[in-house]
C-alpha cells in the first residue's frame, strides 16, 4: 500500500514473519533473540545499496510452522525524492 512519507517523517512498520522451513528458528544463542532489520530499497530488491532505517528484536524462539507479527516506529533518512520499497529481514544476523 503506498503512502507519501518524507525526509524527518515519523513511521510506523508492521509486519509478520512464518517459519516455513522444516526446524525451528533458534535466536542468537548468546543473546537469546533476533534481530528483523528494515531497509529502504529504490527497486524492492533488498542488496547492498538499501538503507537500514530501523530494527526490531523478538526473544524467543519460531517453531516451524509458526507466526510472529512484530513493529517499530522509525524515521525516514533523507534519500531523494522517488518511490522507494520498506524490505524487512527476518533475523538478518542468522540469515
Amino acid at each position: 500500500m503506498p503512502y507519501i512519507v518524507r525526509s524527518g517523517d515519523p513511521v510506523s512498520a508492521a509486519w509478520h514473519v512464518y517459519n516455513s522451513g522444516d526446524g525451528t528458528a533458534i535466536g542468537q544463542v548468546w543473546l537469546g533473540s533476533m534481530t528483523d532489520s528494515i531497509y529502504l530499497s529504490n527497486d524492492g530488491v533488498f542488496d547492498a545499496s538499501d538503507t537500514l532505517v530501523g530494527s526490531a528484536t523478538r526473544h524467543g524462539n519460531v517453531n516451524s510452522g509458526e507466526t510472529y507479527a512484530s513493529s517499530t516506529g522509525l524515521v525516514i533518512p533523507a534519500k531523494p525524492s522517488g518511490n522507494y520499497n520498506m524490505i524487512v529481514v527476518a533475523d538478518y544476523s542468522s540469515s
